[in-house]
């Protein structure tokens, strides 16, 4: 299963993606740092990316490596506190709209996703990277929000430095416009895309609206089949509901239930409405019927 979170800067792409990609317990995976790593060997190797002859030379030597603790490695350097300095993410976007060099950096990002499920996030992830995606977002927010999200960042980041507001939401604002009207693979949203305005919301409740759009998992036939039949019942005979459904969202989670009478187990099941495996004192599967129910 891939996962697409495309939007501007700003937006809360990646802390978004870290997080998702935790809970769900799959691959994670920041394209905008793999662009700022060729950016930062470009500008160490003092290669001009509008050369495409002599551009495409530097790409045959430029390897990168990421580590499983999202340390940047180019030409055995770490250069993952330079990332996100601001003359390197302005020449991020310089290089980026070469189409040469986005149609390189394609094949690395889905290389890096070939085996695996992930969450990948960028500028072009689900309109040109992985326009086949399982489940697409575009994360989007004002424009004032977006630049004190990123002073915050960048005080964090080097607190011995000055950083102007207003002069961050001025390159937030040309970043915007060259992302967006660059000729290849411009930042945009597509039809299939949910969006998703971060400005007033908390990165929990991002979160929770991204983990609904999940499909989940479809149950087996026999189990699928039972469900239905109990649900019928409970629903017909006891005035089954279910509160509080927001709460619920697709992913690997223990469920654990208050037991006050015999129906709980049953209720649990149907109030969650995707495939349960049971865990129970053992006596109970010794019952080769009732085991073949609850496994």
């Amino acid at each position: 299963m891939i996962i697409t979170i495309d939007g501007p800067s700003g937006t809360g792409k990646s802390t978004t993606a870290k997080r998702l990609a935790s809970a769900l317990q799959i691959a994670y995976l920041d394209t905008g740092a793999i662009y700022r790593s060729l950016a930062w060997f470009f500008l160490e190797e003092k290669i001009d990316p509008a050369n495409e002859a002599e551009g495409k030379k530097a790409l045959k030597r430029f390897h990168l490596e990421i580590t499983e603790d999202e340390n940047y490695i180019v030409s055995g350097k770490n250069i993952t506190k330079e990332l996100r300095k601001e003359k390197i993410s302005t020449l991020s976007s310089t290089v980026s709209a070469f189409p040469y060099i986005r149609k390189h950096l394609r094949k690395i990002q889905r290389g890096c996703m070939s085996k695996r499920s992930g969450v990948v996030e960028g500028r072009d992830i689900g309109s040109a990277v992985f326009p086949k995606a399982d489940v697409k977002i575009f994360l989007t927010a004002s424009l004032a929000s977006r630049a004190k999200r990123r002073h915050l960042q960048l005080k964090e980041q080097f607190p011995d430095q000055d950083f102007s507001l207003k002069d961050i939401e001025e390159k937030l604002d040309q970043r915007d416009q060259a992302d967006s009207t660059r000729a290849s693979c411009p930042l945009k949203k597509t039809s299939d895309m949910y969006v998703i305005d971060t400005t007033n919301l908390s990165l929990e409740e991002v979160l929770i609206a991204i983990l609904h759009r999940i499909p989940r998992k479809k149950m087996r036939f026999f189990y699928r089949m039972i469900f239905q039949i109990a649900w019928g019942i409970f629903r017909c005979f006891y005035r089954f509901r279910v509160y509080g459904k927001q709460h619920l969202f697709a992913g690997p989670a223990l469920v654990i239930a208050n037991h006050t009478s015999y129906f709980d187990p049953h209720m649990t099941v149907l109030a969650m409405k995707e495939e349960l495996h049971i865990l129970a004192r053992n006596t109970l599967f010794r019952q080769k019927l009732l085991a073949s129910l609850i496994l």
